[in-house]
């Protein structure tokens, strides 16, 4: 497939939401400004209902989307990411995207999805919230280059906003998903390694190996090490359930 052609594919854009209308309308805005693409885009809401207030505000923020859910009771991420997996997709490529995230520098999501169209085995580009890294945890993550563009290796299946590959992605989280306990059904770390086994089911625990998160996982942070982010995680690391409590990015 040449560049042309790839600049021209649908693309999901699904926005997991929590009753923050704010933060809703300046990620938007950071997305329409930012993300380049020449085809069409449908764009999606899932919005989980801490407030019905502040919960109708960003359904009416949204008002133009081509889909708009609501979860009520709230779901948290791992079941938002779900409803939205088998829901709402209608294309090949799905921009998976957080309220609390905004776009801060251009990217051409054209080019990304090109690279994804001449390597299939790449299912998952993420937009890390800092300087993309050349370690986690300790361990070295390998820098790799496809048609003209660097990336560095994910060392676990990424909660980050992301271009998913969904005929990928979608049989094997609802495997994973089908697996968890009710009482972890929100929890990242209670999925991965059970998605990572619906990949590979002799596949150890985390961290896997870079070879394996590269060629069999096929998931990749968006720029070279050390480059600068294109995303501002505005949540300030607070998380949306415990007000109180600090979250860790996974990855």
């Amino acid at each position: 497939m040449n560049r042309e052609k790839a600049s021209r594919l649908p693309v999901d854009l699904f926005i997991n939401s929590a009753s923050r209308p704010e933060d809703l309308k300046k990620t938007i805005a950071s997305l329409k400004k930012h993300m380049k693409h020449s085809g069409p885009i449908y764009w999606g809401l899932n919005e989980d209902v801490f407030d019905k207030n502040a919960s109708a505000a960003c359904i009416g923020i949204a008002s133009d989307f081509d889909t708009v859910m609501v979860t009520m009771p709230r779901g948290g991420q791992i079941r938002a990411i779900t409803t939205v997996l088998i829901n709402a997709t209608k294309a090949k490529y799905m921009v998976r995207w957080c309220d609390d995230f905004e776009m801060i520098a251009d990217v051409n999501l054209s080019d990304i999805i090109y690279v994804m169209e001449m390597h299939p085995y790449i299912n998952q580009v993420v937009f890390f919230k800092g300087h993309v890294p050349d370690k986690k945890m300790g361990k070295q993550l390998e820098q790799v280059e496809y048609e003209g563009m660097k990336f560095g290796n994910v060392d676990r299946w990424s909660s980050l906003p992301c271009v998913m590959r969904t005929e990928f992605v979608l049989p094997r989280w609802l495997q994973a998903f089908s697996k968890v306990g009710n009482k972890d059904k929100g929890t990242w770390h209670s999925i991965c390694d059970l998605f990572h086994r619906e990949i590979d089911k002799d596949i150890g625990d985390f961290p896997v190996p870079n070879k394996w998160a590269i060629e069999v996982m096929g998931s990749l942070y968006y720029g070279a090490h050390g480059s600068a982010p294109v995303v501002r995680h505005t949540g300030n690391g607070k998380s949306r359930v415990f007000p109180k409590k600090r979250t860790v990015d996974i990855a």
